[in-house]
């Protein structure tokens, strides 16, 4: 559409800089705190201590560049909103869910009232989470996450290899889900449900793809212990995968899609599952009622309710014709509403709305 980009990176280890640049968005890596969901005050104050410093080579990158708008990806880190403010540029803030807590919400939501022109949330479902943000009225700009409906298309894809390489039967049904190993995504829900569904269907496999960072080796230790008293064993009824380089191949080896999450936004894989016209079951939580349409292009369940997840999974186990409409349906709200064409004319909309409300007058020619 005529955006030249440039993504400012923490310098960390990863491959976020490769994979922005093998797509032509050109990156710039500094030294950047962020905050951290943990009670450790020395980790905090690092952040507080290193904000000034923080925001100083941001702002030192948006001269160099001269952007016409400051997009800011998690306003639960606001360095960028501000040194946007201050340099007299258009400031875009995203809010993309709701897994932090109170406090930080109520502060998220302060500033970013504060500090943006313009904020985008997935969902206005979300906007609850964060007290005020509503009254942002018309500078509040919805959005769905981008699906590569080509890259996810069902039609398109050879039959995967996947339940092969894990030594899963084709007659076996399998349930898959995919996000990092964290609170929020709710995997003692999705264990407990497992058990239940088991005593019905012995021989489901359940899959849960997703790296298991540092900060989360405790938790994946704690899940494993679950797994243990639940009578569950590892890698025969449930596979953890930590590397997972192609998402399309693990989606098109499951039969039904679960989301157990207890926050979320809009789950990018759930919309990524719904692409490739496999039916849903998610959990009621943060925007995702706003796309999936409970009976009809997937199937709603409360958080933290294993016997409601365990039950719903049975019941498409046993309706194949069930399955294959709600995935179909899936398939077409994608296709309507989901494709990355129709998110880059949203945030093309926000940036032109963001210029209009700022100091900087000039719009995009």
């Amino acid at each position: 559409m005529g955006v030249e980009l440039l993504v400012i990176t923490p310098k960390e280890p990863g491959n976020i800089n490769s994979r922005l640049r093998e797509h032509g968005v050109a990156t710039h890596s500094i030294s950047l705190q962020r905050i951290r969901s943990t009670r450790n005050l020395v980790t905090q104050g690092k952040f507080f201590a290193s904000l000034a410093y923080d925001i100083r080579n941001i702002r030192s990158v948006i001269r160099d560049f001269h952007p016409d708008v400051v997009q800011v990806n998690g306003m639960e880190n606001p360095h960028g909103a501000i040194a946007g403010l201050q340099e007299n540029v258009a400031v875009v803030g995203q809010i993309l869910g709701p897994g932090m807590p109170m406090p930080l919400r109520l502060a998220v939501g302060f500033w970013t009232k504060q500090f943006t022109n313009v904020a985008m949330i997935p969902g206005l479902g979300l906007s609850k989470y964060f007290p005020g943000i509503s009254k942002m009225g018309a500078r509040l700009v919805p959005f769905i996450p981008p699906v590569d409906v080509d890259e996810f298309d069902p039609e398109a894809i050879n039959i995967s290899t996947l339940k092969h390489d894990l030594g899963i039967e084709k007659s076996s049904p399998v349930i898959g889900t995919l996000g990092n190993i964290n609170p929020a995504k709710g995997y003692d829900t999705l264990l407990r449900a497992a058990h239940l569904v088991l005593r019905k269907h012995p021989n489901a496999k359940f899959i849960i793809t997703g790296e298991v960072t540092h900060s989360q080796l405790k938790l994946f230790t704690k899940l494993k212990l679950i797994m243990t008293g639940l009578g569950l064993s590892l890698d025969n009824h449930v596979f953890f995968i930590q590397e997972c380089s192609n998402p399309v191949q693990m989606l098109n080896s499951i039969d039904i899609y679960v989301q157990t999450s207890v926050a979320e936004g809009i789950s990018t894989a759930l919309l990524e599952a719904m692409s490739m016209g496999k039916p849903v079951i998610a959990t009621r939580v943060g925007s995702t009622t706003e796309v999936v349409e409970d009976n009809f292009n997937g199937i709603l369940v409360d958080p933290d309710n294993p016997t409601q997840m365990a039950n719903q999974i049975i019941e498409l186990i046993n309706s194949k014709e069930r399955r294959a409409l709600l995935g179909q349906n899936g398939r077409e709200f994608i296709l309507e509403k989901g494709t990355a064409k129709q998110c880059a004319e949203t945030h093309y909309n926000a940036y032109k709305l963001a210029i209009s409300h700022s100091n900087n007058i000039e719009t995009f020619k």
